[in-house]
């Protein structure tokens, strides 16, 4: 079965759906808000692919959105963009233009980003996903696991056998949630399509590059490991071997708060989210990857201005001068629930999926609580 868990639809205002694509191992995923809510975001991989992620930079002068959106397909899978526009403006979503009192186009406006999930071995993403994953967005608890831009999402992709086979584990979409004193609340959404491998609390490796001897996907090759056994400089006979399978990855979050915060502070609260996917994934933001955090505010509760005067924990006091510290204190626990969304997208009971392409089952990572 696959897990429905509390993330963002915990917030108001906020719905999210998937469309799913088993025969072609992609999917999309959006999430809707009632209005125009304030977003941003940081890309930190090396080959980001995004969709007007830098018209909600923190210098830019619109940084509201009606949707965000994860897909499939890599580059390809920005095309879902257009599904989610059509959906939007039947809906009445987005900007009404008018000239001399009378009504022109209505213009959502949103952003997104996508993976380079095993749907790239198969064909180009459907841009209809879109618009099916709006028509399939709910307000309730969230499918999470092998749904929507999570269907064809692996982790573990820095070895393969010396007979070219991938040793990843299926991964998925992940959810966690998060609520505070005086009514904070913050919550993520991630899609991990990692190179690298996840670790629990622990540091332990519970998903990712399997063992070549170990194929069940409870024995893992740490990339350190990997290092410190010895790499050697490539001889001539070497570079014959240079064509091979080819490791598309990404992991891509999404979080959001009901705080009332700027859009300063919400970019400040998004660089710190992104420690959450440093603390899971090693090794992270590589040349192969494009992890990014996008970040949203349902401006529900304000937040205080000036740092709380005393706390209990004994005699201590905070720092004197913490002006910033309810967003920094946002930063820190966003972090936390990227970390936990992570880990939920490779601990779902259904994470096996037989790739035709790959040649057989892919198998989950080992299960840490």
């Amino acid at each position: 079965m696959t897990k429905r868990e509390k993330t963002l639809t915990e917030l108001q205002g906020v719905q999210v759906g998937h469309a799913t694509d088993r025969d072609h191992l992609t999917g999309c995923t959006v999430v809707l808000f009632e209005s125009f809510f304030p977003c941003t975001c940081e890309g930190r991989g090396g080959v980001t692919a995004s969709f007007f992620s830098d018209g909600i930079a923190p210098t830019k002068c619109l940084p509201t959105l009606n949707a965000l959106f994860i897909a499939g397909g890599s580059v390809a899978g920005l095309t879902v963009s257009a599904g989610i526009y059509d959906y939007l403006r039947k809906e009445g979503h987005g900007q009404l233009w008018e000239a001399e009192g009378k009504p022109g186009a209505r213009v959502p406006r949103i952003a997104g980003a996508v993976v380079a999930d095993r749907g790239i071995f198969y064909e180009a993403i459907n841009p209809h996903l879109g618009y099916m994953a709006c028509e399939n967005a709910v307000s309730g608890n969230v499918q999470m696991g092998n749904v929507g831009a999570g269907t064809g999402t692996v982790v573990g992709k820095f070895c393969f056998t010396r007979d070219q086979k991938p040793l990843f584990c299926k991964s998925g979409v992940g959810g966690a949630f998060c609520h505070l004193p005086g009514n904070l609340k913050v919550a993520a959404l991630t899609v991990v399509n990692a190179l690298g491998n996840v670790h629990d609390r622990a540091g332990q490796v519970v998903a990712g590059n399997r063992h070549p001897d170990h194929p069940d996907g409870n024995h893992f090759i740490d990339f350190m490991d990997l290092i410190n056994g010895g790499i050697v400089p490539n001889s001539p006979e070497d570079l014959t071997q240079q064509e091979g399978p080819q490791a598309g990855a990404t992991t891509v979050s999404i979080f959001g708060t009901n705080a009332d915060l700027g859009h300063e502070q919400l970019f400040r609260v998004t660089q710190m989210a992104q420690a959450g996917i440093a603390r899971a994934i090693r090794p992270v933001y590589t040349s192969l990857d494009g992890d990014t955090v996008f970040g949203f505010s349902t401006g529900e509760v304000e937040i205080p201005s000036e740092r709380p005067m005393r706390y209990n924990l004994g005699h201590s006091q905070l720092t004197p001068g913490w002006q910033d510290f309810y967003v920094d204190m946002l930063g820190a626990v966003a972090a936390e629930v990227v970390f936990e969304s992570i880990l939920s997208a490779v601990r779902t009971d259904d994470n096996y999926v037989d790739d035709k392409r790959f040649g057989g089952t892919i198998p989950p990572g080992k299960y840490s609580e």
